[in-house]
């Protein structure tokens, strides 16, 4: 069943790993948490105490069109995700995201649910699979799972169509790069999606992290690439075989007009 849905083998054996902060600092973070409610408080102490470590199940990481659903706090993949057909199918390796919960993490664990149901539950959306957190003007983002018909109307109304790379395959990626700061809008048909575009000198710390997790990622993904490669094994020089060849058709052609010869 895991090969006819393209699901690659899952482990017994645990390993830890950490979750990103939601936030930059801790100021930030209780902002983002709230005061809670009478009935629902929001833990105090559990901003300081950070997020605790959590286990997954190891995988060997898909190669293909699959597109990472989560990633820890060092930019490694945690969980995939690939078209099938009209919807698509994951991957999720972590064993034990309920301890968020019980660390006073609800708002963390409910995110992180709710991103992953999302993304596999809505394929048929005409929007994109995730707004890019960090868009800032000038700079290139990227936009995944968009639609054909898919254009971005900026906030001084100019309309850009989208132009997806082929080279993506089913993640369906295009690149953008907004000219100006504010609130922009991905358009398919009369459905809008919108999403925040920073100014380029806006929360430079904010823009340091997301700079630093963009460099993590892509060193796991060469480094993936090169595990890959090494257990696959290098390929070796061609000419022996052309030699081969070429020995075995002059042996052919010479038995052959040997017989042919009278006598």
């Amino acid at each position: 069943m895991q090969r006819l849905l393209g699901i690659p083998a899952v482990g017994s054996e645990e390993v830890a790993f950490h979750l990103p902060r939601p936030a930059p600092d801790d100021d930030a973070w209780r902002a983002r948490r709230g005061a809670g409610t009478a009935d629902l408080p929001v833990d105090a102490d559990a901003v300081p105490a950070g997020l605790p470590v959590l286990t997954r199940r190891t995988a060997r990481m898909p190669v293909g069109d699959d597109v990472a659903l989560l990633r820890d706090a060092t930019g490694a993949p945690l969980a995939w995700w690939h078209a099938m057909g009209r919807g698509r199918v994951g991957v999720w390796t972590p064993a034990d995201t309920y301890t968020l919960v019980l660390a006073g993490h609800a708002d963390v664990h409910a995110a992180l649910w709710s991103q992953a149901f999302a993304t596999l539950a809505r394929a048929g959306a005409p929007a994109i699979a995730a707004i890019p957190d960090e868009a800032r003007a000038r700079e290139r983002a990227a936009l995944c799972g968009i639609a054909d018909e898919a254009r971005i109307v900026a906030p001084d109304g100019t309309t850009t169509r989208m132009l997806r790379d082929p080279a993506t395959g089913s993640a369906r990626c295009a690149g953008f790069w907004p000219r100006d700061a504010g609130w922009h809008q991905l358009k398919v048909g009369d459905a809008a999606t919108p999403f925040f575009v920073r100014a380029r000198e806006d929360a430079p710390s904010l823009h340091r992290a997301a700079v630093r997790l963009q460099t993590l990622q892509r060193a796991a993904r060469a480094e993936a690439a090169a595990t890959l490669a090494v257990a696959e094994g290098a390929r070796g020089p061609a000419w022996p075989w052309f030699l081969a060849w070429l020995t075995a058709s002059a042996l052919l052609w010479w038995l052959e007009r040997r017989r042919s010869t009278p006598g």
